[in-house]
């Protein structure tokens, strides 16, 4: 059966080749302890695969049929770098060198193991180093950082703005001939493949994406548009950092003026936006069709939406009302025909989105987004 996988499926995955178990590759601890010695054996790859001492990870197996469904598969890039080392007959690491980071000049990036003396501590800050891992924004983790013999999936090492000169490239070579990558392969390597994933790359309508999430705290993203004029990575040092990377990529669009990239993390995830407490609300002449109670479709779960003063005020129940601001992330004009008025958002520090729409027959119509479950609630009018 495993013959009937191609590159492009592992690249996509949906080479139906399982991941590493729940952790996907977690890393080894490799630093010294007390006595010098080294807190963990590391594996090679070979090993990691097969899930063979010393790895900390279940065997790669095929558990789907080759093409069928998009499942992510770190094991399916581990595959890959295999595959590229027997035929390039050099190291990965090497070969990434090369042809990626050198010819992009990215001077900040390797698949290297990096040496402990390379590593950021807490006296030790410099340019040359590396962020050491922390799990939240002052809590270092117990080991600085982790090493992955998986390096193809798990190893890249690199900073926001070397990313951006990849993205760039990539972004040049779908519009110019002899551009990094040739053109037919650029926009070949960024055609859907299964829902919203190409080959290496979330895609959407008009963006491409790609999220990194390495233990013990690292949490990354990188997005571009297909017509070459966006582009935004946010790279953090904490395992609790994606939610504020979103926000902060939200609102870097909404800052620059960029169109709400559809469909992305933090749409997908509901993660609500910071708000703008210097832009002006819509007016109380505007707020009066959609002022009243309005219910969770399904549930019995009421919020009332007023003006006071000219401003708008969110009220459930029996509890304080929380101030509604301005959502800062980049606009989004239209949803599935009905048009977007504004976005709103709690000033008392609630996960909560407030968005009033209007039908195409001038009908007043709410979501709320919880932050906290990540789900999209459609509200429906009681008076």
């Amino acid at each position: 059966m495993a013959k009937f996988i191609t590159i492009a499926m592992l690249l996509s995955h949906t080479s139906g080749l399982e991941t590493s178990g729940t952790q996907g590759f977690p890393g080894y601890d490799v630093s010294r302890n007390a006595n010098g010695h080294f807190r963990a054996a590391l594996p090679d790859l070979g090993e990691a695969l097969e899930g063979s001492w010393p790895s900390n990870t279940l065997p790669i197996r095929l558990k789907d049929w080759p093409g069928h469904v998009f499942k992510y598969s770190g094991g399916g890039y581990g595959v890959l770098q295999l595959i590229i080392e027997a035929v390039m007959g050099q190291p990965f690491a090497e070969v990434m060198q090369e042809y990626v980071f050198t010819a992009l000049n990215m001077k900040r990036s390797t698949y290297a193991v990096p040496d402990d003396e390379d590593l950021n501590t807490e006296k030790q800050q410099g340019k040359d180093n590396y962020a050491r891992a922390y799990y939240n924004g002052y809590t270092a983790c117990e080991a600085p950082h982790r090493m992955n013999p998986e390096q193809s999936a798990a190893g890249l090492w690199t900073t926001p703005t070397d990313l951006l000169l990849l993205v760039s490239a990539i972004q040049k070579s779908l519009h110019e001939e002899n551009a990094f990558v040739p053109q037919h392969l650029a926009k070949q390597m960024l055609e859907q493949v299964t829902a919203g994933m190409a080959h290496g790359w979330r895609v959407t309508k008009t963006h491409f994406t790609h999220s990194g999430s390495n233990m013990p705290g690292w949490r990354c993203n990188v997005m571009a548009s297909f017509d070459g004029n966006e582009a935004f990575c946010f790279m953090t040092n904490s395992a609790e950092g994606f939610l504020i990377g979103c926000k902060v990529q939200a609102a870097m669009s909404y800052l620059i003026g960029w169109k709400k990239a559809e469909e992305f993390t933090y749409i997908r995830s509901c993660v609500v936006p910071f708000a703008d407490v210097s832009a002006v609300p819509p007016d109380a002449a505007v707020m009066e069709k959609w002022t009243g109670m309005w219910k969770e479709r399904g549930t019995q779960f009421q919020v009332q939406l007023m003006a006071k003063e000219g401003v708008p005020w969110l009220k459930v129940g029996q509890m304080p009302e929380q101030w509604l601001w301005i959502a800062a992330h980049g606009e989004e004009e239209s949803k599935n025909g009905r048009r977007v008025v504004a976005d709103l958002v709690c000033r008392g520090g609630m996960e909560v989105l407030v968005r009033i729409l209007e039908s195409e027959n001038g009908e007043a119509l709410m979501e709320m987004w919880n932050g906290n479950t990540g789900e999209v609630m459609v509200m429906e009018r009681v008076s």
